[in-house]
């Protein structure tokens, strides 16, 4: 099984970009497999993200309505 921290990042991955199974996965791998060495498939992204898809909506929202970062 993989750590509780994969699912919580291709969880947040997919509320900020929206793209599918297979997006997901490659951009996934792309920003950890060099640095924590670990992977992800697309059958595990897909599952994933259809097991949680109601909190992948919570998650947009919140990314939607927070405040602003201060510019100065």
């Amino acid at each position: 099984p993989k750590p509780l921290w994969v699912k919580h990042e291709v969880l947040r991955l997919a509320a900020l970009t929206g793209h599918g199974c297979r997006s997901l996965a490659l951009l996934f791998n792309r920003l950890h497999e060099r640095q924590r060495g670990t992977t992800v498939s697309k059958s595990f992204v897909a599952y994933t993200v259809r097991q949680h898809r109601y909190e992948i909506e919570g998650l947009r929202r919140q990314i939607r309505r927070r405040t602003p970062r201060p510019c100065a």
